[in-house]
């Protein structure tokens, strides 16, 4: 009887923990071979990300901000490679904000996997460095061009 009673319970706890279903493309990585999303759908899921890594360090969900990370950086790396990009030739500050989005994304991964080891003052030192990161981060993904409709 108790066995019957608890399936539900564990069920609902299961349904409830998962990630809402806009959430959860975003924090998956892209497949390599899969559909190919063009610069602005690119910089969209950069933003969204951006967004949620920054969701995740106020919650010190760490796991999670590596998880945003990882994916981030492989968006920042498809920018130049997507359909309808911008000719990065021509506008230097677009190309200098895609190469700073990817390192800081990969310094987001690292900082991010040695806070959740750490405590004390060095993980309060750590989180303030994450914080410095984030900032470049969404700066970075706030001034990519969008294409004018």
């Amino acid at each position: 009887m108790k066995r019957t009673l608890m399936i539900p319970f564990v069920l609902a706890f299961a349904v409830g923990c998962q990630l809402p279903p806009d959430q959860q493309d975003t924090y998956r990585p892209l497949r390599e071979h899969g559909q190919r999303l063009n610069f602005d759908d690119l910089v969209f899921r950069a933003r969204r990300q951006a967004d949620l890594a920054l969701t995740a360090s106020y919650n010190d969900n760490w796991g999670d901000l590596q998880d945003l990370a990882s994916a981030l950086q492989q968006t920042a790396e498809l920018l130049p490679k997507a359909p309808e990009a911008p000719d990065l030739k021509k506008s230097e500050e677009t190309r200098k904000n895609i190469s700073e989005l990817t390192r800081d994304a990969a310094r987001l991964k690292v900082a991010a996997r040695e806070a959740s080891r750490l405590t004390g003052l060095e993980k309060e030192n750590k989180i303030k460095e994450l914080n410095n990161i984030l900032i470049g981060i969404n700066r970075s993904v706030r001034t990519l061009p969008r294409r004018q409709e």
